[in-house]
């Protein structure tokens, strides 16, 4: 139902939290990419992706079931894509900062010449 309303607005892209999914991977092509716990249906991240963005993919990580990038080809710059879905402040300060730690070492790991964008939910 999601992706056929996203080919009516003519989407190229969208980040999603609450996945639920377990392990990761693509499915239909590149059309959905997901990271998810390897056993339990929590947390879990995801993109969807339209046409002009699958051909242009060059990569994508899931990085865990909170953290996933992909990254596209662009002209001048190459954009990568963070999704991330942050503990929320019911969790204790450690996970909390165990994800923002995560986030940090992922960011430093991408080439600094690239545009990067923030998609998902991140409590303040």
């Amino acid at each position: 139902m999601l992706k056929k309303e996203l080919e009516r607005f003519r989407y190229d892209m969208g980040g999603l939290c609450e996945v639920r999914w377990t392990g990761s991977g693509e499915l239909e092509k590149g059309k959905l990419l997901w990271s998810g716990t390897e056993t339990e249906h929590i947390y879990g991240v995801g993109m969807i992706l339209g046409e002009k963005a699958r051909r242009a993919l060059i990569e994508y990580n899931p990085v865990n079931d909170r953290l996933m990038y992909a990254r596209f080809k662009r002209y001048p710059r190459d954009i990568i894509v963070i999704v991330a879905y942050a503990p929320t402040t019911n969790y204790s300060d450690d996970e909390v900062e165990t994800f923002y730690e995560q986030l940090e070492q992922t960011l430093k790991t991408l080439p600094k010449k690239d545009v990067k964008i923030i998609f998902g939910g991140l409590e303040c």
